[in-house]
């Protein structure tokens, strides 16, 4: 899972994501939950990408936190 995820996040070209904890916390299909390790690697994969622009708390599933962010390279009007 977390591999093609490193490669869109690395790659990719969208300018914003909207994420939650239980975006990367769960694995589809199988409902299972990732491994800690694996969701910290993640998230600092995504910090060298994209930037923290807003949160919206109680947005989701339990009461899960929206995470915006927008990705470095956008802001500048760049491409990697």
């Amino acid at each position: 899972m977390i591999s093609c995820i490193d490669e869109t996040v690395s790659r990719g070209s969208e300018p914003s994501l909207p994420s939650s904890g239980y975006g990367f916390a769960i694995a589809a299909p199988t409902c299972v939950q990732v491994p800690f390790e694996e969701q910290t690697r993640f998230f600092e994969l995504l910090k060298t990408h994209y930037e923290l622009r807003s949160t919206e708390p109680n947005f989701g599933q339990n009461a899960a936190t929206l995470l915006v962010l927008t990705r470095r390279d956008a802001q500048k009007g760049t491409k990697e």
